[in-house]
């Protein structure tokens, strides 16, 4: 989460890989997408969460961002 305020602060700019395994983090995800939807973010393109399904899909989902 952490990583996540300071993409929004702009003290990165890289990807936040988060590795949702038996969908843990999807209400973190469907939270993001709501925020977005009532411009509490200005836009989820600055954040760039990647959600994974698997800890094998974190490289790819690195090298396709």
């Amino acid at each position: 989460i952490e990583m996540l305020t300071w993409a929004q602060l702009g003290r990165h700019d890289k990807p936040v890989v988060i590795v949702d395994i038996n969908g843990f983090w999807r209400h973190l995800q469907a939270l993001l997408d709501h925020m977005r939807d009532e411009e509490f973010l200005h836009s989820l393109a600055q954040l760039r969460p990647v959600f994974v399904d698997s800890a094998e899909a974190v490289l790819p989902a690195l090298a396709a961002s």
